[in-house]
């Protein structure tokens, strides 16, 4: 009975042993599917927070390129290539270190600091960049397709640079290892020349001629500000016209005029008289549906910021305005004509170095191949001297050491030497040396700020200079180039030259830091039918260029015909459009940037320009050229209307003659981004100056490729396309570049 018991306890125990077996292998299974379910949802995780790293690697890939295009001049083949020492790839910069090093819980795995671009490939985590050259092109955006009847940028050509930007990212967790993501964005940057506009200010623009005048549908007309538009007779205004303000009617200090004003219909071709052609008066912003009357009688001509319009800029002028605006708005675009300055604010703020470099970088003072030095010697004599500065071959940027450009002295050969210093001296009424400027130096009576000591630019010896050959020898058979610091211009001149004047003492009270030039010298550019334009501009491995801009922080005079050796052509096209800026001798692609701007005739006599307005009479006179320069207001009214005029448009560029009956031919472009601060005589009365017949028009040439070297553009910025990819794709693509 005994045994039986036991035998009967013993299969009981052995049940209970097998179940309980069986529910720990039940158990452990159900636990090991929980922790393999843990795993995977763990490794999930980790992958996605590897793809969020990689896409925060191309955000800080996209903010780099921002900064950049928005203020840089140039984009070369090369910009990106981490492999190539002279380049400016992509990296990670110190911030995204901090940001991620700083970060709670974040596990992702950053190279050593600092970030060297030419290891990217054995990096965990890196970005990378390159040009698409195959998805970049010169387009012109049509008013035929869908949606761009309405674009402001309609009938403009456009250059379309394509960026594709690969990102990786790696996260690691001690217990399950590492996990990495791929990703690439594509961008594209759209650039539009600013000499695709017949006139483009930054401010307040007014159009108010006397007599007729005319801008033909090429001539784009654009402020930043308000429009101002009036005519004693007929004023013509049949492109596109855009305002990033408001379009009213009469001048800015409120005077009405009594002719028409009329456009274009950009649909029917119809011309429109905005006075008479619309119901209810003139077709202006004052108008409260002047919205829907715009786009139903001009289709698209004319738009303002009730049809969307903003702010366009060229590279640099938003980070010129983050710095410098004051509550007054200040002069912020005016160091686009200052010298150079030191890359430091002395605060040690970061983004305010960041800033000021960007600021640097599009000045047409460090972009210039040459540059002539002003000054004043020991004795007190004047003195000029050629300058260049080194430059990076690949951005074509100034190079710095301890933020200041690293210059070097050019000597240019005695038998080459194009400038001549006078300073002003008369005799009486006679101009001995130098010029009496009377908008500037009042009624003629002696006023100081007239009188004017000159550095005068031969443009023909220039020219001559520039072309010259790099083997020529001199009277001794000895070589004129190549030893003793006469480089030749070939080495150095890339169609960019600026000419520095002494500056006043900085008022520091200023919050926008703008320094004038002194006032009482200016350059004046003289015997210029024919300017440089060398072939060399254009030879193989270079950026080309296709003629001279020529800036300086001073007033600049322009004497005689200008830029017009292939016969007169119109006020819309040269007359050789072939060889127009890529041929020596013929005419060229020319920008003239200064404080002011004043041209002068062919019959100009500067003995005589104290002398009443009698004595100073004008003959027909043809100038080739877009001018960037300064104009002065008066005070601005608390109706937004201002107490003294302008001058306007017609009288941007600055006359001392008397041009009645007599045309001012003007082949170009008009554009403004600041108030003078030389030149500072208010609009004249009729003792100064009498107007010309203005046969004015936009250079039809700088609506190709062939327009003013070293000038930025305006650029747009937008994503194109994003996606995920494998590392299989990501190798293959940055192969791509540069392999």
């Amino acid at each position: 009975m005994c045994t039986r018991k036991n035998k009967k306890q013993g299969s009981a125990l052995a049940v209970v042993l097998v179940f309980a077996i069986s529910i720990g292998v039940i158990i452990a299974s159900i636990f090991r599917y929980s922790m393999g379910e843990a795993r995977i949802s763990h490794s999930n995780l980790m992958v996605n927070e590897a793809r969020l790293a990689a896409e925060s690697v191309l955000e800080h890939g996209m903010s780099q390129l921002n900064n950049r295009f928005l203020s840089s001049a140039a984009l070369a083949e090369e910009e990106f290539n981490p492999l190539n020492p002279a380049a400016r790839p992509l990296i990670l910069t110190e911030r995204f270190y901090d940001i991620f090093e700083s970060a709670a819980n974040s596990r992702i795995v950053l190279p050593e600091g600092p970030y060297n671009p030419a290891e990217f490939a054995s990096y965990p985590t890196a970005i990378v960049a390159g040009r698409v050259p195959a998805l970049s092109a010169d387009v012109t955006i049509d008013t035929a397709i869908p949606g761009a009847e309405l674009s402001t940028s309609v009938n403009t050509r456009a250059d379309v640079i394509e960026v594709q930007v690969y990102g990786k990212a790696t996260v690691r967790d001690a217990r399950f290892g590492e996990r990495t993501a791929y990703a690439r964005q594509r961008i594209q940057v759209l650039e539009e020349s600013l000499f695709r506009y017949g006139v483009f200010y930054d401010g307040d623009l007014t159009i108010a001629p006397g007599p007729t005048m005319t801008f033909s549908e090429n001539s784009l007309v654009h402020s930043n500000g308000n429009i101002y538009v009036r005519s004693n007779n007929t004023l013509n205004l049949f492109g596109r016209v855009t305002a990033a303000g408001d379009f009213f009617y009469g001048r800015e200090d409120g005077e009405a005029g009594s002719g028409n004003v009329v456009m274009k219909n950009n649909l029917t071709g119809q011309n429109v008289n905005l006075n008479s052609g619309t119901p209810g008066g003139f077709l202006d912003s004052t108008r409260t549906n002047f919205r829907a009357l715009a786009t139903e009688y001009l289709d698209g001509n004319l738009q303002t910021r009730e049809h969307d319009v903003v702010r366009r800029d060229p590279p640099g002028f938003q980070a010129m305005r983050d710095m410098f605006e004051s509550e007054d708005g200040g002069n912020f675009g005016y160091h686009m004509i200052m010298p150079p300055s030191a890359l430091t604010t002395g605060t040690g703020d970061e983004e305010a170095e960041r800033i000021l470099s960007t600021v640097e970088g599009v000045k047409l003072s460090t972009r210039a191949g040459m540059t002539l030095d002003f000054s004043f010697d020991s004795s007190g004599e004047p003195v000029v001297t050629v300058l260049t500065h080194q430059r990076d071959p690949i951005t074509n940027q100034a190079i710095r050491v301890g933020g200041e450009l690293v210059y070097e002295q050019v000597v240019v050969p005695a038998v080459y030497q194009f400038w001549t210093l006078e300073p002003y001296e008369r005799s009486g009424s006679t101009i001995v040396s130098g010029l009496f400027d009377q908008r500037e130096g009042g009624d003629g009576t002696g006023n100081s700020d007239g009188e004017k000591s000159l550095i005068r630019i031969d443009m023909e010896a220039l020219k001559n200079y520039l072309h010259s050959s790099p083997g020529e020898l001199d009277a001794d058979d000895q070589p004129l180039f190549g030893s003793g610091g006469a480089k030749h211009p070939s080495d150095f001149y890339n169609g960019g030259i600026y000419i520095q004047m002494p500056m006043q003492a900085p008022d520091l009270s200023r919050t926008d830091f703008v320094v004038p030039a002194i006032r009482n010298w200016a350059v004046d550019l003289y015997n210029g039918e024919a300017v440089p334009n060398p072939d060399y501009l254009r030879a193989p491995g270079r950026t080309p260029a296709y003629g001279m801009t020529l800036a300086t922080n001073g007033a600049l005079y322009v004497t005689g015909d200008f830029n017009v050796p292939d016969g007169d052509g119109s006020s819309s096209a040269p007359g050789n459009t072939t060889d127009f800026g890529v041929k020596e001798g013929s005419e060229a692609a020319v920008a003239l940037a200064a404080d002011s701007v004043t041209l002068l005739s062919n019959a100009w006599d500067r003995t005589k320009s104290r002398q009443n307005l009698s004595n100073r009479v004008a003959t027909n006179t043809i100038f080739s050229a877009a001018v960037i320069s300064g104009n002065v207001y008066g005070n601005l009214n608390t109706d937004g209307t201002y107490s003294k005029y302008s001058g306007g448009l017609e009288n941007y560029p600055r006359f001392l003659e008397d041009w009645d009956n007599r045309t001012a031919t003007i082949r170009g472009s008009f554009i403004n981004l600041f108030r003078s601060e030389v030149q500072i005589g208010g609009w004249p009365g009729s003792t100064t100056y009498k107007p010309p017949r203005r046969d004015w028009g936009h250079n039809t040439m700088f609506l190709t490729e062939r327009r003013p070297p070293i000038f930025t553009g305006i650029r747009g910025f937008r994503r194109v396309y994003f996606e995920e990819i494998t590392e299989q794709q990501f190798n293959d693509g940055i192969a791509a570049f540069y392999n």
